[in-house]
């Protein structure tokens, strides 16, 4: 008799437990709302504020003459160096190569 009674108990603790997730589920949903349009507006910004870079880089890389190229691959290599630790250095040809297809 005792352990169906403490079964009981414990299925009426479990339905009031769900009792009370169910009451919390609306003001549960609210908030997820709210910080889905939070996220929903940072996103937008991030476009839109990455949009505008992507043009201000696109302005600027038309702006390149040819001329410029090999001084821009020098500066790049000289600020590499010993800067950034990669594999392989690039000689200047190859920047000159890299700059160019930038600016193409």
């Amino acid at each position: 008799m005792i352990q169906r009674l403490l079964v009981l108990q414990d299925r009426d603790r479990r339905a009031a437990q769900l009792e009370r997730e169910r009451r919390d589920i609306p003001a549960h949903k609210e908030e997820i709302e709210s910080r889905l349009h939070e996220h929903q507006e940072t996103l937008q910004k991030a476009v839109e504020d990455f949009k505008k870079h992507e043009l201000k880089i696109r302005e600027i890389e038309g702006e390149i003459e040819a001329e410029d190229i090999p001084l821009i691959a020098s500066a790049a290599i000289d600020e590499a160096f010993e800067l950034y630790g990669v594999p392989k250095y690039m000689e200047q040809a190859d920047a000159e190569r890299v700059v160019g297809l930038l600016s193409a």
